[in-house]
């Protein structure tokens, strides 16, 4: 063989090799970030599915703060839901450490995790969407509305937020260790 001829066949080798690494490197399926609330062109809540708010956690009962989570997740193209991710939060006694935050957030990540969404009968092909649910826990004693508290975990444009916290390296995967949704909602 010509060593031109084997010099150009590395070559290609070489930027095969390194054309195939990018395009793995690439997102397989666009998933598009949507508004709370926003999910009505392409989505619907499946039939059967009752929409319930999360029971107050017992363990927190005795302090009755008012409390709310912002809880983003991922609607597949199954309708199921997955890649639940604590946002954002409030609690009308100030920021709470994360032992006693975590029985909201698990009750919050129970009741969306229980959600299926079905193609809206008129609407376009669906696609996975990446969304937020705001979820509100009354203690009783302060008698605030529920308008007032919903605003503190509102999130008026979630691809905004995201990239916020992507900018100030608070990632997905520095979230996910604190809470490994599936894991501890199926006893594992």
């Amino acid at each position: 063989m010509r060593p031109v001829a084997r010099l150009t066949r590395t070559l290609l080798a070489g930027a095969l090799a390194v054309a195939c690494t990018l395009a793995s490197a690439q997102v397989v399926v666009k998933r598009d970030v949507v508004n709370e609330g926003s999910i009505g062109t392409w989505w619907r809540f499946a039939d059967g599915v009752v929409l319930s708010a999360p029971a107050y956690p017992k363990a927190q009962s005795d302090r009755g703060l008012d409390v709310c989570v912002n809880i983003g997740y991922m609607i597949n193209r199954d309708g199921k839901v997955s890649d639940l991710m604590l946002l954002k939060s409030w609690t009308s006694g100030g920021a709470l450490p994360e032992a006693e935050l975590e029985p909201f957030v698990q009750a919050a990540g129970a009741a969306v995790t229980q959600w299926r969404f079905a193609r809206k009968v008129d609407g376009p092909v669906p696609r996975p969407l990446y969304t937020s649910a705001t979820m509100m826990f009354f203690g009783g004693k302060t008698g605030a509305d529920a308008a007032s508290v919903r605003t503190q975990c509102a999130i008026t444009n979630l691809g905004d937020f995201i990239e916020k916290k992507r900018l100030e390296g608070e990632t997905a995967q520095d979230k996910l260790e604190h809470f490994r949704w599936q894991r501890r909602l199926n006893g594992g």
